[in-house]
């Protein structure tokens, strides 16, 4: 969890976001409930679609483990840089 420090007297703690590979059912956004019904579902079609949309061909992942992993596998099924 990241806790950010607005003010002297302030914190905001931000959960970590799930792993687009690996979304719980009951995380899945609201306009994709129709399409990933299953308890544990991968999204990665959808993050392609939307990079693709975007023009992105070159990403930089910043983070652990979890991050570092899943840009090597849209490296490898996007093919992006």
């Amino acid at each position: 969890m990241l806790i950010k420090r607005a003010a002297p007297a302030a914190l905001f703690c931000i959960p970590p976001a799930p792993v687009p590979s690996h979304v719980r059912k009951d995380s899945v956004p609201e306009h994709l409930k129709d399409v990933y019904k299953n308890d544990i579902n991968d999204l990665t079609p959808e993050v392609i679609k939307n990079l693709d949309f975007l023009g992105i061909d070159y990403l930089v992942p910043i983070g652990g483990d979890d991050t570092l992993s899943y840009g090597v596998r849209l490296c490898f099924r996007k093919g992006l840089k």
